[in-house]
């Protein structure tokens, strides 16, 4: 089985839905669910729970993966390795225009 890891807001509902619903080659998808509002109405966040009752089993999946320790953990471990990303950009090594490690080293 294949993992798909990215930032909240990068793959929407539907794309979720998609790659999880893949018979010839399943992905577990690793997406934080967006932040809920605050101060919500209770018959707004009733109306928020019927919905989500009736999303697909694979979201329903996607979203209790998320809220376990599973899911936390995975995202733990992605932000170690976001934060070298950042320092790596940071220190002038962007976009390489080249393919190759040859070619995209100094000389």
């Amino acid at each position: 089985m294949q993992r798909f890891l990215a930032d909240t807001g990068y793959a929407s509902i539907d794309d979720i839905a998609a790659l999880g619903s893949r018979a010839d080659h399943p992905v577990t998808v690793y997406v934080p669910p967006p932040p809920g509002k605050k101060g919500i109405k209770p018959e707004n966040l009733a109306a928020r729970e019927r919905k989500r009752a009736k999303e697909p089993p694979v979201l329903q999946d996607w979203r209790t993966r998320m809220a376990s320790e599973e899911g936390e953990a995975v995202m733990k471990r992605r932000k170690r390795i976001e934060l070298v990303n950042a320092q790596t950009k940071n220190r002038g090594f962007g976009t390489m225009l080249v393919r190759g490690l040859a070619k995209s080293l100094p000389s």
